[in-house]
């Protein structure tokens, strides 16, 4: 494929290289937002992808603090400027900044896009946000459509996940509460409602 067929992704802000001790429990490695760091990243990111330019750029589960960081928002316009970067863009995580600082990205930032968790059993903050991308006339790319799996019919209350499963470090309750969500959906698939 020519390279103009493809889009090239990646997410910036975490010092994971600096920082490679194990995290137990996918425990985060620290952040970090300085303009020289950031310029290390990307150039990084380029050469991993062997391209000269990325489609997407993504805070990586971002927090309120680090929007408010002016100085990496105008690194950001500069290298949107040079072409180095075609979209900026801002990831939330759940549990760690999610539907306040989606609105606030929007509201607030130049972001194109906000990355965000959005499924049958999982709508909100999206509702919100998707109420908020409406209104100032940005993106949303949407992780998690299936919930880890869960929509998918496959697990049982007997389901284990391999060690290097993130699933296996979600809070205990997520299987049972998520089969209950199922179950109760599954008037969904009555023939009455299939036709």
């Amino acid at each position: 494929a020519e390279r103009a067929d493809l889009v090239y992704s990646s997410k910036f802000g975490y010092d994971w290289k600096n920082n490679e001790e194990r995290r137990p429990g996918h425990r985060e490695a620290p952040h970090r937002f300085d303009v020289p760091f950031l310029q290390q990243a990307l150039h990084e990111a380029l050469e991993r992808m062997g391209t000269d330019h990325l489609d997407v750029w993504q805070m990586h589960n971002v927090r309120q603090s680090h929007l408010e960081l002016d100085d990496v928002w105008t690194f950001l316009d500069k290298v949107k400027q040079a072409g180095t970067v075609r979209s900026i863009g801002v990831a939330l995580g759940p549990a760690i900044g999610w539907k306040d600082e989606g609105i606030y990205a929007f509201r607030n930032r130049p972001v194109d896009v906000v990355h965000m968790i959005y499924n049958a059993l999982e709508l909100d903050p999206g509702r919100e946000l998707i109420a908020a991308a409406n209104e100032t006339g940005h993106s949303l790319f949407v992780r998690v459509p299936h919930s880890s799996g869960m929509l998918e019919g496959r697990y049982t209350s007997e389901t284990t996940f391999d060690a290097n499963d993130h699933r296996n470090h979600r809070p205990p309750a997520w299987l049972p509460n998520g089969l209950k969500k199922i179950q109760q959906l599954d008037f969904l698939r009555s023939e009455e409602h299939t036709s």
